[in-house]
């Protein structure tokens, strides 16, 4: 009987663990339509379509940025720098084609002493500065900015890339590429967004702002006077 029971729990403990490591594959279910529309419209990696509510490093979301300029520009735009004078930018602690790409355009900086620091995680404020960067490359334009309740944490050089990324609205779902995390209620029962930009940004945040500015791209290039008609786009 003792046995028995040992196996048992084994088995709960062992199924337990493979349904955790399972979830841990599946998006967020706020999430799961953008991500299965972005890994149809071929913007994410296959070995980044897992792990989805895990901090992304800096090298990953330079491998999601350049594919998502790929699938925009229509041409792999790492061969295209590598074939045309090759990368005018370095780092001490990487050679990574798609982070010199990324760098290349100037979507990306280093940290500092020559180094790109490509493991480390991202905050969700970084991460706007750098999407602001892509959809310029673009030429995609906001409208009106969200007002956020912690903006005055908003590290000075955030702050226009913070603005710029809530007021970029996907045409087709309607959401801003980077909305709040949250409302908070004020003394005047006036609800306002919460950013926190010390959060740190996830695959499936990532996955799905790219999908957002590429729909942007999409409609813009399909419809450009409908794009421009649908917010009052200047």
């Amino acid at each position: 009987m003792k046995k028995l029971t040992s196996l048992c729990l084994a088995f709960l403990l062992a199924f337990s663990l493979c349904a955790t490591a399972l979830a841990a594959d599946v998006p967020s279910d706020w999430a799961r339509a953008e991500v299965s529309g972005a890994i149809s419209a071929e913007l994410v990696p296959a070995d980044l379509q897992g792990k989805y509510q895990q901090a992304i490093t800096r090298g990953e979301f330079c491998r999601l940025v350049i594919q998502l300029m790929r699938q925009t520009y229509a041409a792999d735009c790492v061969e295209f720098f590598e074939e045309n004078g090759g990368f005018t930018v370095s780092f001490t602690d990487t050679s990574d084609r798609e982070i010199l790409a990324a760098a290349q355009f100037g979507i990306v900086n280093g940290v500092g002493g020559g180094r790109f620091d490509p493991d480390s995680s991202i905050q969700r404020q970084a991460a706007a500065t750098m999407l602001k960067r892509a959809a310029n490359i673009l030429d995609l334009t906001p409208t009106v900015a969200l007002t956020f309740y912690d903006a005055d944490q908003f590290a000075p050089w955030a702050a226009e890339g913070i603005l710029f990324t809530s007021a970029l609205i996907d045409p087709f779902s309607r959401f801003p590429v980077m909305g709040g995390t949250g409302n908070f209620r004020t003394i005047n029962d006036e609800t306002v967004a919460v950013f926190s930009p010390f959060d740190l940004y996830t695959r499936e945040q990532a996955i799905c702002t790219m999908m957002r500015i590429y729909d942007n791209w999409l409609m813009k290039t399909l419809d450009p006077d409908g794009y421009h008609e649908m917010f009052g786009y200047g």
